[in-house]
């Protein structure tokens, strides 16, 4: 009896560690690894999950940045049963260097993540020199 409860616990565990390894996400934006925008800018993003997550009920996909400021998700997040993909648009009002993460998970399950990086660079003027012509 002990040697088929030992076998039977082994059987589980390899069962749930192949559902918990099989969950991925993958966010794609347009076709650069590295997005580049002006300040002002909108990004849209989609979020893909695939494999079977081992919780129950709805699936969340919860978008964030790092920093956290200067960007601003809608929607911020979005859940609902059987959901597979997330779009959200970030809009950024601050220069600088943003990791955008999307957190996807299950109730009771493992949270998987993936990220992007977008780079904002200061929106250029009409006065600014380089866009004289000298001569």
């Amino acid at each position: 009896f002990t040697f088929f409860k030992g076998l039977l616990s082994i059987l589980l565990m390899a069962g749930f560690s192949d559902q918990v390894f099989a969950q991925t996400a993958t966010i794609t934006v347009p076709a650069a690894a590295t997005t580049t925008i002006t300040a002002g800018g909108t990004v849209t993003f989609t979020a893909t999950r695939s494999g079977n997550f081992p919780g129950t009920g709805n699936y969340f996909f919860d978008w964030s940045a790092t920093p956290s400021t200067g960007v601003s998700f809608n929607p911020a997040s979005e859940n609902a049963a059987g959901l597979t993909t997330s779009t959200t648009v970030a809009t950024f009002t601050q220069t600088g260097t943003y990791s955008i993460t999307c957190s996807v998970h299950q109730s009771g399950a493992a949270t998987v993540t993936t990220a992007k990086t977008v780079v904002v660079n200061a929106a250029m003027n009409a006065d600014s020199p380089s866009n004289c012509n000298s001569g």
